[in-house]
């Protein structure tokens, strides 16, 4: 073999031999790179992911955050309210307004903050929330006592009312008697009397589901009106009631036909239409302990009194 051969044999070697080297140094360079890439978009998924649950979380606990707020305004509220009622010497009707509307704002505030507390309860995040949770819970507790102490008071005032009201109504049958067996131009005076001074003013009671007063008094109402109809300048008011028994819609109608029907009495007995004002109302408290105590809210208060000219 010559010597160009042979050194065409060593240079073809060395080639090779230096392209197996380069090769085998570049396929684990190109494995990194890729590596690299792939865990850079594992990192950004990560991130993401991260991101998205840090806004989730935020969401929640301001959720509760601001139900917390309501709810821990509205329990201020309501416990200054009853201290305030208890302190104050105004009329029982007046408190019991004021208790009923504290507790339908209470009721209203306790029940969403329930849900929610509900709701946070079974996030994936409640782990995190726990210290949110516990401080809602806390306002919750407190709403649902302030809640038993309104409905503890209501029935308190009801009961008052209630004997007080009875003992209205003794009074008023007594009244009613006199009323029926006065001569149509002393009644007429005794109903004048009662007008320079302030007000005429009847209850009509009625039987569950009744919507007509009993018979004295519708004779005595026809009578009262009679007495009147000739009267310049009067104005006479009429408003039914119904309890809260039973389905609210059927009360409603109940409530309003107790005050037309009174209405009607008065126009077949020469009351003029323009002087009378109509209204109904049922009463939003439900009586536990008596249901009888109910009776007072069946009723229909026929009020006359002078007007300007």
């Amino acid at each position: 073999m010559n010597r160009s051969l042979i050194a065409i044999l060593i240079t073809s070697g060395f080639t090779v031999q230096a392209h197996d080297i380069i090769t085998e140094k570049t396929i684990p360079a190109t494995g990194v790179i890729a590596h690299t890439v792939l865990s850079q978009v594992e990192i950004a998924k990560v991130k993401s992911f991260e991101l998205n649950k840090a806004i989730s979380l935020e969401k929640e606990r301001s959720r509760i955050k601001l139900t917390l707020e309501k709810l821990s305004f509205v329990n201020d509220a309501t416990e200054e309210g009853i201290q305030r009622a208890k302190e104050e010497d105004v009329p029982t009707r007046k408190k019991m307004d004021i208790a009923i509307t504290d507790s339908n704002i209470l009721s209203e505030s306790f029940l969403w903050a329930d849900g929610i507390l509900e709701e946070s309860k079974k996030s994936p995040y409640a782990q995190y929330l726990k210290h949110e949770i516990s401080n809602l819970n806390t306002q919750i507790i407190r709403a649902r006592a302030f809640r038993n102490e309104l409905e503890s008071l209501l029935s308190f005032y009801q009961m008052t009312l209630s004997k007080d009201q009875e003992r209205a109504r003794e009074i008023q049958k007594v009244e009613t008697k006199r009323l029926l067996e006065a001569k149509d131009d002393e009644l007429k005076a005794m109903i004048e009397n009662k007008l320079l001074i302030g007000i005429f003013e009847y209850n009509a009671y009625y039987m569950t589901s009744e919507s007509s007063p009993q018979k004295d008094e519708i004779e005595l109402l026809k009578k009262v009106f009679s007495s009147i109809s000739d009267m310049d300048h009067i104005a006479i008011e009429i408003i039914g009631r119904a309890d809260p028994r039973g389905e609210r819609k059927y009360n409603e109608n109940l409530a309003k036909t107790r005050a037309e029907k009174i209405k009607e009495i008065a126009i077949s007995s020469g009351i003029e239409a323009n002087k009378i004002k109509v209204s109904s109302y049922v009463s939003d408290v439900r009586i536990k302990k008596n249901r009888e105590l109910h009776f007072f809210d069946r009723n229909t208060t026929i009020t006359i009194q002078k007007r300007n000219p």
